[in-house]
């Protein structure tokens, strides 16, 4: 079990971490699967060609979701349960984007156990899709085991 003190210890301010991935039309089919959220926007690219972005947009939530991942893969990674996000999204990304997500450690407070992150999300051409904060409480859990149920 990684005890909340070696957690919070292992993170320090200006600590910082990415994650990138691509979103494919799939990865929005599903979304949509799972959510209910069938904007025609996001997935028929004859209606999303007649608007001022020319095709599809990927979910503002699908991008939150992945700096979720971002943030249980890499900082502060599984010991991190998410309480508080604020993001601003100042440009859309568009289906087969690659997202690249970077955190940096802003604040640990060892008292209250919890961490905060500056957040921000671009594209492969550079754009910032997104940005923001995150508050993250740390929790005793433990590692997991390859052979544990995904």
């Amino acid at each position: 079990m990684t005890s909340t003190y070696a957690a919070l210890s292992s993170c320090a301010p200006g600590e910082t971490a990415t994650y990138s991935r691509q979103v494919t039309d799939a990865d929005v089919a599903l979304f949509a699967l799972i959510t209910g959220d069938q904007h025609p926007l996001h997935l028929n690219q004859h209606y999303a060609a007649g608007t001022r972005f020319a095709r599809r947009i990927i979910p503002s939530a699908l991008i939150a979701g992945l700096i979720e991942a971002a943030l249980a893969t890499t900082i502060p990674g599984i010991c991190g349960m998410l309480k508080q996000q604020q993001l601003d999204f100042p440009a859309q990304a568009f289906v087969e984007d690659v997202i690249t997500i970077t955190i940096t450690v802003a604040e640990v407070d060892a008292a209250q156990e919890h961490i905060c992150c500056d957040i921000s999300a671009v594209t492969q051409e550079d754009a910032l899709i997104a940005c923001g904060q995150a508050r993250l409480s740390m929790e005793d859990l433990p590692v997991a085991r390859e052979d544990d149920d995904a």
